[in-house]
């Protein structure tokens, strides 16, 4: 395992969806660290830092020196710059692992609860990511549901490309019930795992077909406490 590498990559994600809602005029600074996990403005400001050598007020205040000048800025959820970036991509896929055989997502309907639980397993690559999506969602009867991926048992993660993450929260967002609100929650306990769905989640906010709030968690318990299924064993 190539361990050495983990902890850069996964500030290289989460310095990518710093970036990503920092280009959003109408999502304040503190919204950007909570959406990144951190429990104070400071703490995220010198995160920020460290990841990019600035501070997010003087990288905000960058971006709209770029609006000002006649770059059309995002005005709202569901926009952004033509060409915008969010910083540095993740410009090749990262193999974090020797290459193994491809591993499917498994997933469970509870229509009772109107929920879709999907555990993954062993090594997982953006393939399985969008066959899983594609297979699931496009079934009439899970239409409006909420739904919990649960990443604990991934092993090995192929890190896909910035347009890869992109093209899958399109996808996604376009395949959500128009005028029905749900929940998506991502359980994840590997900082890059975490990082990934929040960068997901940062990309399909930015979405107007989207109507599935997005979430990470480190416990399946949080997941279903906020999903309104508290008690459910996944």
């Amino acid at each position: 395992m190539r361990s050495t590498n983990r902890g850069a990559l996964a500030d290289e994600v989460r310095a990518a969806t710093a970036r990503l809602s920092l280009e959003q005029p109408d999502v304040a600074i503190a919204e950007v660290g909570y959406l990144l996990g951190f429990s104070d403005q400071s703490t995220f400001n010198r995160a920020f830092e460290r990841w990019t050598g600035s501070t997010p007020a003087r990288s905000r205040a960058m971006l709209r020196g770029a609006w000002g000048s006649g770059a059309s800025a995002a005005t709202g959820r569901g926009s952004m710059r033509p060409g915008a970036r969010c910083g540095a991509p993740i410009n090749r896929p990262i193999d974090l692992l020797r290459r193994t055989e491809a591993m499917p997502i498994d997933y469970r309907i509870d229509h009772a609860l109107h929920l879709v639980i999907a555990p993954g397993n062993g090594r997982l690559t953006d393939r399985d990511v969008f066959g899983y999506q594609r297979e699931v969602w496009s079934r009439t009867d899970v239409g409006g549901y909420n739904e919990v991926v649960d990443m604990r048992g991934v092993e090995h993660i192929e890190v896909p490309t910035t347009e890869r993450i992109k093209e899958l929260a399109s996808l996604a967002a376009g395949m959500d019930l128009p005028g029905s609100a749900s929940k998506f929650a991502i359980v994840a306990t590997d900082e890059i795992a975490a990082s990934l769905g929040q960068f997901f989640g940062a990309y399909r906010q930015l979405d107007a077909r989207s109507t599935k709030e997005v979430s990470t968690f480190k416990s399946m318990a949080d997941a279903f406490a906020w999903l309104g299924v508290a008690g459910h064993r996944g």
